[in-house]
This record gives structure tokens, sequence and C-alpha cells, in this order.
């Protein structure tokens, strides 16, 4: 049962993790960088830290933000920095 309610959980956050694969996917062409880490792919650098800047408020002052099971970044750093948060918005985006 537990292993269906996960599977459930990923199914019910994939579209907002495929618009973060699509984001990240533009990333990594632009000299971008993704991993994996736990639950999540991370991307940072490229297309991601133009994106942070220009199309979120106040850019400048997020360090990733979460779609789904993606987590992007502007840097690597500031993912190491902001990993737990995000995970929280992971667990959110499952709910």
């Amino acid at each position: 049962m537990r292993l269906l309610l996960r599977i459930f959980a990923v199914l019910w956050a994939s579209p907002y993790t495929l618009l973060g694969l699509v984001v990240g996917a533009c990333d990594v062409c632009t000299g971008g960088r993704a991993r994996i880490r736990g639950p999540v792919i991370e991307f940072y650098g490229g297309a991601t830290k133009w994106f942070i800047h220009h199309c979120l408020p106040n850019g400048q002052f997020v360090l990733a933000f979460t779609l789904g099971h993606a987590v992007l970044g502007q840097t690597d750093a500031s993912l190491d920095l902001s990993r737990e948060h995000e995970l929280v918005h992971v667990r959110q985006f499952e709910r």
C-alpha cells in the first residue's frame, strides 16, 4: 500500500515535474548542469539562472525554486543551501 501511495504522489506531481524538466533541458543545452539528489533532479546555471533572474519576482534574491520533482537553482551552492527547504515544496507538490 505504501508503494502505491508513493507512485500516486509522483504521478500527481508529474505535470509540474514535466514543466521543470523542460526548463531544465533548456538549462543543460545552454551550459547548465543537472544532478540527481534523492527524489529530485536538480538543475543549475545556464538558462535556469537567467530564468530565475528575469522571470521570477525579485529573482536576484531567489536561490532556487521547485516544480514537482525538479528543483531549479542559480548555482550548485544555492541548491546545497536550499535543499532542505525545497524538499518541503516537493512534498507539497505530492500532496
